[in-house]
């Protein structure tokens, strides 16, 4: 069995990494392709792990990352369907197989071994999963562009009220005859339906439909038995305790985290990184020091997450009309913030040591290998400061959100990792709860309780802890 990942993109050129593949920065998507290798690596370590891409992304994993696949191939596809399909080329890599293989998105972390009964299954996918609203809008844009379905997806995909699929985060198996057919199936109903496909307007649609529907309506048609990851249906996306938002502040050590459509959220980009430089500390500088060489502005020299205190000011003035007043108060407050991030600027590497302490205490929370409430504090952290925030400039500060019209108040927190000042809006009412809750004389005792126990029913007060921790609004000190 082979462990291979794909990534093709001919925009991005070796003096220019700055693509963001849907993250909110270049260096974060690199990071996630890197840690998905990593992981891969270290938890496998009988299985080949090879790499596809075109030949510009094969030199930056393996010239510039010297991330540690087994094996790359250069695959330079052309043609319509590249160009219209993002997944195209990973049904091309699929077709090159003539070993059992199990092919994993590189936005995909495993921090366990692949389990043995996907290793040794006919058929693999992620999950089962059913759709009312997103799918029912493909199937709708397919009778609007009169494109002709498969009779097995009409009849074992399409229902009344759901449609039924498989997500292929991860796809393949042994069953190399089936893979075969239903890459054939694929282009067979691509081609059939070239002439009305080249004129539909949403053509990223149609990703879901070959891959994943086809892949669902074959198996059942045929009566295949499909291994997946998680053993759920999941329906309308709801993937409970697996989504990013809630992985991310986990409180037991995580398995299995599929990014998605969770790209563009802060505390996942936060994560990727922290894990990256805990977890492997010396990939971690050769990319983000490869990143740097060519001109991306990365935390290991400079700042950024989203990057310079410019960026809100140019969107506002993108999407509203700011007043010269508008546009002054904002500056203000920019430059305000810009100034509190210096004043850590020269203790920044000692606040990043402690900082990774934070991350592997919190490694420690999820495993229980901290029983003692007497022997850690929770405490406010000394890069903290509460902002008095006036109505008109938090209506600037949140895009003119009406989510926002409570009195708040704003909370800056120095990042040193990132090297950035993160911002929280909060109502007071909250960052009173918060301060009663550090009062608790049994505060450290809850601590624990939100942490190493896989709860059946997480509650409000645990979350809201970790989420303190994660955001480094909290710290934990050993007494």
């Amino acid at each position: 069995m082979n462990i291979i990942q794909s990534f093709f993109n001919k925009r991005i050129t070796p003096q220019n990494l700055n693509y963001r593949g849907g993250y909110l920065s270049s260096f974060v998507f690199w990071l996630s392709i890197a840690y998905s290798c990593l992981l891969l690596k270290r938890n496998n370590p009988t299985l080949r792990l090879l790499f596809y891409g075109n030949e510009t992304i094969v030199h930056i994993l393996k010239d510039l990352f010297k991330l540690p696949y087994d094996k790359y191939y250069i695959c330079d596809y052309n043609g319509d369907y590249n160009e219209w399909f993002y997944c195209w080329p990973k049904i091309l890599t699929y077709q090159r197989q003539k070993e059992p293989f199990l092919h994993i998105d590189s936005d995909i972390f495993m921090w366990t071994p692949i389990p043995e009964a996907l290793l040794k299954a006919p058929l693999v996918a992620q999950h089962k999963e059913r759709d009312s609203n997103f799918y029912r809008e493909v199937f709708n844009e397919i009778k609007k562009d009169n494109i002709q379905l498969p009779q097995y997806i009409m009849q074992h995909c399409i229902g009344d009220k759901y449609i039924s699929s498989f997500n292929a985060g991860i796809i393949g198996g042994n069953d190399l005859l089936f893979l075969q057919r239903y890459i054939n199936n694929i282009i067979n109903f691509v081609s059939k339906n070239k002439g009305n496909l080249d004129k539909a307007s949403r053509k990223f649609l149609y990703n879901v439909v070959f891959e994943q529907w086809l892949y669902y309506g074959m198996t059942t048609f045929e009566h295949k038995e499909v291994c997946t990851y998680y053993k759920k249906v999941i329906t309308d996306f709801d993937m409970q305790d697996a989504t990013v938002p809630t992985q991310t502040v986990s409180g037991t050590p995580l398995k299995y985290m599929h990014v998605m459509e969770y790209k563009d959220n802060i505390r996942c980009n936060r994560f990727i990184v922290y894990n990256m430089l805990n977890d492997f500390p010396k990939e971690y500088k050769q990319i983000l020091t490869a990143c740097a060489e060519i001109g991306i502005d990365c935390p290991i020299f400079s700042s950024d997450l989203v990057s310079k205190k410019s960026l809100r000011l140019e969107k506002l003035k993108i999407l509203t009309n700011l007043t010269k007043l508008e546009s002054e108060e904002l500056n203000a407050y920019e430059t305000l913030k810009e100034n509190y991030k210096n004043i850590f600027l020269k203790n920044r590497k000692e606040l990043i040591k402690i900082q990774q302490h934070q991350i592997q205490m919190i490694k420690m929370l999820q495993n229980s290998l901290i029983s003692d409430e007497h022997k850690i504090e929770m405490k406010l952290s000394h890069t903290l400061k509460f902002i008095e925030c006036k109505e008109s400039l938090l209506d600037l500060l949140v895009f003119k959100s009406k989510h926002y019209k409570q009195s708040k108040c704003i909370l800056w927190v120095y990042n040193p990792i990132l090297n950035k000042v993160d911002e929280f809006v909060w109502s007071y009412k909250k960052v009173q709860f918060l301060k009663e809750l550090l009062r608790e004389e049994n505060a450290n005792l809850l601590l624990l309780q939100a942490y190493g126990k896989a709860l059946e029913k997480d509650s409000d007060l645990n979350t809201f802890i970790r989420q303190c921790v994660f955001d480094g609004i909290i710290n934990i000190e050993r007494k």
